[in-house]
């Protein structure tokens, strides 16, 4: 018991049967959502909104790791060719001359 009289002693962790159900999806920081039940509508008829957003979040991280993945080879391929560039140039003793 809590310090009112005839009240019961509940934790904030404690499940309190409400009768309604919550669904949340998150996303990191952003991009999360949140189903429960409410009187207009119960949280099966949202489930599909749910499914979109689980989607949705998945085919932005697939296209997120892609533009890494892309920006990763563009990067090592630029390395590579300044690298060939100081080799031939510079170690080599060759000159590059422009014939205009």
């Amino acid at each position: 018991m809590n310090g009112a009289v005839g009240l019961p002693d509940i934790r904030s962790n404690d499940l309190v049967a409400t009768e309604r159900m919550r669904l949340e999806i998150g996303a990191g920081s952003s991009g999360s959502l949140v189903l429960e039940d409410t009187t207009a509508a119960r949280i099966e008829d949202k489930l599909k909104r749910a499914i979109d957003k689980i989607q949705s979040i998945t085919i932005e991280a697939i296209e997120q790791k892609e533009r890494q993945r892309v920006r990763a080879i563009v990067e090592a391929d630029a390395r590579e060719r300044a690298e060939i560039l100081r080799i031939v140039y510079h170690e080599g003793g060759m000159f590059l001359s422009v014939h205009r």
